[in-house]
């Protein structure tokens, strides 16, 4: 997974690549969230 930019400001939305490099298929039926950690928090 990769993002369009290495380092973001403050945003609400942003583009993500998804690859994959194997002859398996992939298949995303859950929501998730994507988390920023700064030091321990």
């Amino acid at each position: 997974m990769n993002t369009e930019k290495s380092q973001y400001p403050y945003v609400s939305e942003f583009n993500v690549v998804w690859k994959n490099d194997t002859d398996k298929e992939l298949t995303f039926g859950n929501t998730f969230a994507i988390q920023k950690l700064v030091g321990k928090e």
